[in-house]
C-alpha cells in the first residue's frame, strides 16, 4: 500500500518538496496545522516541523495534515494564510478533500481507513524529508 501511495503521488510528492526546500532555503518557515492526528503523524514520521499560529508571513508553507472531515474553522485558517502569502500544502484522504480549494498543492493518500491513511502520511512526509535535504529536519 505504501509503495502505491507513493506512486500515485510521485508528482505532488516532488512538487512539495521543492516548495519545502525553497521556503527554509531562503529563511521561511513551515507550518503545519490540522487536527490531534496531525501532530501524531509528524511526531511517527520524525520530523522536526515547528508548530505555531498564526500562519507566518508571505513565502512560508502551511502544511495541512488531515486525516478525517475537516472542522469548519480550518477552511478559513487556510485561507487566511494563503491570502498572507503563504503557500498551502494539503495532505489529504478522501473524507478531508474539501480542503482541497483552498490548498495549492494536494496529496489525497488512498486508504481504506483512517490508520492506513496515517500510515502512508507518515510515508509521504519521510519521502518529503529525503527529497529536501539530509539533514535538514532529521538530526
Amino acid at each position: 500500500m505504501l509503495r502505491r501511495t507513493e506512486q500515485l503521488l510521485h508528482g505532488a510528492i516532488e512538487e512539495a518538496a521543492a516548495v519545502v526546500r525553497s521556503a527554509l532555503a531562503s529563511g521561511h518557515r513551515v507550518t503545519v496545522c490540522g487536527n490531534r492526528i496531525s501532530g501524531a503523524v509528524v511526531a511517527a514520521a520524525g520530523l522536526g516541523y515547528d508548530v505555531f499560529l498564526p500562519p507566518g508571513q508571505a513565502g512560508d508553507v502551511l502544511l495541512v495534515i488531515m486525516v478525517g472531515t475537516p472542522p469548519d474553522d480550518l477552511l478559513g485558517v487556510i485561507q487566511a494564510a494563503r491570502d498572507r502569502g503563504l503557500i498551502a500544502i494539503g495532505l489529504l484522504t478522501d473524507e478531508s478533500l474539501a480542503l482541497r480549494e483552498v490548498s495549492d498543492i494536494v496529496m489525497c493518500v488512498p486508504a481504506a481507513d483512517a490508520g492506513a491513511a496515517r500510515l502512508a502520511m507518515v510515508a509521504v512526509l519521510r519521502t518529503i524529508n529525503v527529497l529536501i535535504s539530509p539533514g535538514l529536519f532529521l538530526e
